[in-house]
């Protein structure tokens, strides 16, 4: 009969059997066999397999996975952890992994369809939060110290890790400045 609409779609046909196709892009066609009466109507049902490709994502360490998350947003994970087999449509693909205490990753990924995608990333630590110290003296040049470690001298501007830290100052011919 040829195209004839979208669905729901009421069409009259000759009584008898009758091959329908549905097609629907993103989907495989769906083909029912219908058999009309006169004088009746005929309902037709087909259920579209929508056609994927499957990624594979693999990860150091185990993170969870988000696909095409829009930036800012709250959405689902894909995966709540990775290794993880993940079925998709067809076409570019962003994958965005995270775990705890490490930089969130994202990589594009093609889609073939009924093909299998390979990905393995490796997530990068991230840095302990940091501050910074300024230690000046009136002696120029004075020994600085951080938990026992010599750090350079005065004056000076150190980057710490956030915590209690034990600092000292030592000048010659003076007294050594602790906090």
């Amino acid at each position: 009969l040829g195209g004839r609409g979208e669905t729901p779609l009421l069409i009259a046909v000759p009584p008898g059997k009758h091959k329908v196709l549905v097609d629907a892009r993103g989907y495989r066609i769906g083909a029912v066999v219908a058999e009309a009466v006169r004088g009746r109507a005929t309902d037709v049902h087909s259920n579209l397999e929508l056609i994927v490709g499957r990624l594979k994502v693999a990860s150091r360490p185990r993170a969870t996975v988000y696909i095409d998350r829009a930036a800012g947003t709250a959405a689902p994970p894909a995966a709540n952890t990775t290794p993880a087999t993940l079925k998709l449509t067809p076409g570019r693909h962003t994958v965005e992994l995270e775990a705890p205490g490490f930089r969130v990753v994202r990589s594009d990924v093609i889609i073939r369809a009924n093909a299998e995608t390979r990905l393995d990333l490796a997530l990068e630590e991230r840095a302990a939060p940091a501050g910074t110290v300024v230690l000046a003296s009136e002696t120029p040049g004075a020994l600085v110290m951080v938990d026992g470690v010599e750090r350079g001298f005065t004056p000076a501007v150190l980057s710490l890790a956030v915590g209690a830290h034990d600092v000292e100052v030592r000048g010659e011919g003076y007294g050594v400045w602790r906090r």
